[in-house]
Formats: C-alpha cells, structure tokens, sequence
C-alpha cells in the first residue's frame, strides 16, 4: 500500500514513494526523437538488500542524469510506463525486489535539453521514461501487455468557486521537492509547486485506486495551504489520509465520478536484471 512517512507528529509529513507502489504523474510530455536514439548510454542497476533502512528517491539532473534509490522493479515499470501500481499485476515476487539505479541519458544538442521535473511519483521528460522502458525491457527480459476496460474514473475539476491555489514560487528556496503533497501537525495540508495532473495522479494512486482525469484547465504549478487545521491525534488515527479529500473543495475543485477507459499493466515475464 502506499504510505505517509511522518518524520515526527511535528514535522511535516512527505507522502513519499511506498514499497512497490508509484505512480508516474501525467506531467508535460518532451518532444519525441527517433526511437533508435531512446536508450541510455550508461546504466547500471544495483540489487538492494531488503533488510535494513534505505532511503527512496527519484532524481533527474540537468543533462538527463536520473538516480532511482531504493526502487522496486514495481515502481521502476510504473515509472517508465506512465501507470499506477493498483494497475500493475502479475511478475510475483520478482516485483517486490528493490534496486538502485543510476543512467546517463545521451547528450541532446542545444536548444534541445531534458526537462529536469521529477517528483516522488515521476519522471516528467517523455524521452527519458521511454529510455527506462528500454532498459527494464532489455535488462530484465521485460514481457507484458495492457488492458482496457470500462470502469469508474474520476474527473478532477473545478466547482465553480474562486480557485485557492497560488502561483508556485519556485524560485523561493523550499527543502521540499516539486510536486510534494504532505501534510504537518498544528498545520494542514499543504501543495508546494504542484501542478493539476501531479494531484490527479496523486489523488489516483494514494486514495481512490482508480484513474482520475484533469479536467479542470488550469496550468502551471502551485502552492497551496489548507486552513483545516491537522492535531497529533489526526497523525494517529488511520484515517489520516480521508482527510486530503475535503481539501479538495478547499482549494476550488471537485471530483465527479464518471465511466471510462481504466487500463491495466500485465507483467507477463521478467527475470533478475543481467550483470552490468
């Protein structure tokens, strides 16, 4: 499942990559290059122990570095695949396997460069997801297939009030990541430089278990902070995560349920990733 990782009940909550469960966010697509260009020039993949402490992150530098710590193969496919784990099935126990990564991506000529946004649930350059399904593909003897069905979606929208959210400062320095959703004792929930389709796919991946459209037409990244106050005894209670959902209308928005496309990610094969 995923989890909220809260580092105290006084401190702020970041709701961070889970075992095996995450999700890439619809973010903005790059512009695509011949597919005989899309692998990385250097990747290595690192087994973890499963024992012990490890810090999970997810990491794209300028020039199209990326740094996955502490990664199941799970979230590794539903990174570089655009899907969220409840849609992933099959590949048993080999999905629950974690590792390091660390890949190059080949130099762009400029003005061409990498979009270097990436969030706890994200790679958001095209090119470079594309890359990793290479490299899972080929490195792991990735086989699989996908499915589509009709089912209940949700539509992120806006309901008709004046919209809460703020312009992101990016610029202003912030320990937290783009993208970060989390929440903070004597505070509340909190948005810091996230966009409508990163909260369409946190909403999908962290509450409702099913996909949720951006409907809402509104771009660019925000920040946000909802005056409902969280106690210490919110931190307790396993309810803790319900409570982003009346956020929701705080910030101006709503979700309305509808029927459509629900996909699901089959691992049809996969083995343990060949030496470097």
């Amino acid at each position: 499942m995923r989890m909220t990782t809260v580092f105290g009940v006084k401190e702020r909550v970041r709701l961070l990559v889970a075992t095996g469960v995450i999700a890439a966010g619809a973010m903005a697509h790059a512009q695509s290059v011949p597919a005989k260009t899309l692998k990385f020039e250097v990747a290595t993949i690192k087994p973890i122990s499963q024992s012990g402490m490890h810090m999970v992150s997810l990491k794209v530098s300028p020039g199209g570095r990326v740094t996955l710590q502490t990664q199941s193969l799970k979230s590794l496919i539903c990174i570089a695949f655009d899907v969220s784990g409840w849609q992933v099935s099959g590949g048993d126990a080999e999905l629950n396997k974690k590792y390091d990564v660390q890949a190059e991506a080949p130099e762009l000529v400029a003005p061409n460069t990498y979009n270097d946004r990436a969030t706890n649930l994200a790679i958001g350059d095209e090119r470079l997801r594309q890359m990793l399904q290479a490299l899972l593909i080929d490195r792991f003897q990735l086989k699989f297939r996908r499915e589509t069905k009709e089912g209940t979606v949700y539509l992120l929208e806006r309901n008709g009030k004046t919209l809460q959210l703020h312009a992101s400062q990016v610029a202003k320095a912030s320990p937290y990541p783009s993208g970060d959703i989390g929440a903070s004792s004597g505070r509340g929930w909190m948005l810091h430089d996230t966009s409508m389709p990163e909260l369409a796919s946190y909403l999908s991946v962290v509450l409702l278990h099913k996909p949720v459209q951006d409907r809402t037409g509104v771009e660019g990244a925000f920040d946000f902070e909802s005056k409902t106050i969280l106690t210490d005894a919110d931190f307790h209670a396993p309810g803790l995560m319900e409570t982003f959902l009346p956020v929701i209308g705080e910030m101006g928005l709503k979700l309305e349920t509808s029927k459509g496309p629900v996909e699901s990610f089959v691992v049809e094969h996969v083995e343990a990733p060949t030496e470097n």
